[in-house]
């Protein structure tokens, strides 16, 4: 919802409200993610913390030159539109995954 609103806005306001949307969402989402790492992880938790937190690294990094190079080519509105699109990607890759079941407390993880 927020990358609709980034990129298909064409006002300052509603542009902001879409930042803000994405960075509401994303909020809610790193600590979650990190908690479910270490809970799950089979290396011990100090390393796959270390490896998460190197992997967003990188993407920090890498987001902003990747942005830029597709809003070059195109336009600034593609570029978050495809980012929008990509965030949806991953909505659907984690819902279809069996990795995030909650498990009763009497099965037995596979």
């Amino acid at each position: 919802l927020g990358g609709v609103f980034e990129s298909m806005a064409m006002k300052v306001i509603i542009n902001s409200l879409g930042f803000m949307l994405v960075g509401l969402g994303i909020s809610c989402i790193v600590p979650t993610l990190y908690s479910f790492v270490g809970a799950k992880s089979k290396t011990p938790v100090s390393i796959a913390l270390t490896i998460l937190s190197s992997i967003s690294f990188i993407g920090s990094l890498i987001a902003p030159l990747l942005i830029g190079a597709i809003s070059q080519a195109f336009d600034i509105r593609i570029a978050y539109m495809l980012i929008g699109i990509l965030g949806g990607c991953i909505v659907l890759i984690v819902s279809f995954s069996s990795a995030f079941d909650i498990q009763k407390s009497g099965d037995k993880p596979e």
